[in-house]
């Protein structure tokens, strides 16, 4: 029986902010799984450059499948190599929480197709890059840098200083945005549009 097999990353396949690759035990069965003829769905948190390496180490380049990243927000065909679904964040919107964020002294970041644009590097953002094959570019002028679509924005910090701010933080950008907050990892949360989820994506898919 010909089955689809959905996998996250960090914390399944692999250890969490592991790197860009699995082990090769897992590369080999990934591989010996979709030999067999099933189809494999990546379904990460990461931004599309932390899994579309890892797709290609496990052969999805020459059998196909899909991968949905950055929460559920980016849906990518492996056969087609075309984007099939991405729910973009309003810029407006975006700017204003890089300003909302600003007033609590927190790293703020969004996607562009090239690297994260952010205020600050962050022990968050730091990870972050580690896991996935982007550049991270700081800027006093955000601006100048949203180009094109948006489908996650972050916030980094020292997790004792996320903590203290986060429910206050959340109420504002619940007012204010059409945006969620999701945690990610104790130095770094996740903020997407809020019809976006790994579920819904799979759903949809």
């Amino acid at each position: 029986m010909k089955r689809w097999i959905v996998c996250d990353l960090d914390g399944s396949l692999m250890p969490p902010s592991d790197g860009l690759y699995v082990s090769k035990a897992v590369q080999e069965k990934m591989i010996a799984l979709q030999e067999k003829g099933n189809t494999v769905i990546l379904n990460s948190a990461r931004v599309f450059q932390g899994v579309y390496p890892l797709a290609l180490q496990i052969g999805m380049d020459k059998f196909g499948g899909y991968l949905i990243s950055s929460n559920g927000s980016h849906v990518y065909d492996m056969k087609t190599k075309q984007v099939i679904d991405r729910v973009k964040m309003d810029a407006d919107q975006v700017l204003w929480l890089w300003e909302e964020m600003k007033k609590h002294n927190i790293g703020i970041g969004f996607t562009q197709p090239d690297a994260v644009i952010c205020n600050q590097m962050h022990m968050g953002f730091e990870l972050d890059q580690k896991n996935c094959d982007i550049d991270y570019i700081t800027t006093m002028h955000p601006k100048r840098y949203l180009k094109a679509d948006v489908v996650k924005c972050s916030i980094a910090a020292k997790p004792e200083e996320l903590e203290a701010v986060i429910d206050d933080i959340e109420k504002e950008i619940e007012k204010n945005t059409d945006f969620q907050v999701i945690r990610s990892t104790p130095t770094l949360y996740d903020v997407l549009h809020k019809e976006v989820s790994k579920q819904g994506a799979l759903e949809k898919l």
